[in-house]
């Protein structure tokens, strides 16, 4: 892939930098403007969401708030 075309997961800017080698020796890249390092091939370069279910009708939920101590999901 030509370095041109290659953009941030973040923050979508191409103002990047290589940033050394993954443990299966792809490239990574770290981004000047959020400094997010990420490599070609993560996906999205997200982690997966383990949220719980929801207890009233088994739908899944998402983050509402995050506070400092807990978090408040949401039912779908």
């Amino acid at each position: 892939m030509n370095k041109a075309n290659i953009k941030c997961p973040r923050c979508h800017s191409n103002k990047l930098y290589k940033f050394g080698l993954n443990k299966q020796a792809n490239q990574k890249y770290q981004c000047t403007q959020c400094k997010r390092q990420f490599a070609l091939g993560d996906g999205d370069g997200l982690p997966k969401l383990n949220y719980p279910k929801c207890p009233m009708c088994g739908k899944g939920t998402y983050l509402h708030h995050s506070y400092k101590y807990y978090n408040r999901y949401k039912c779908n």
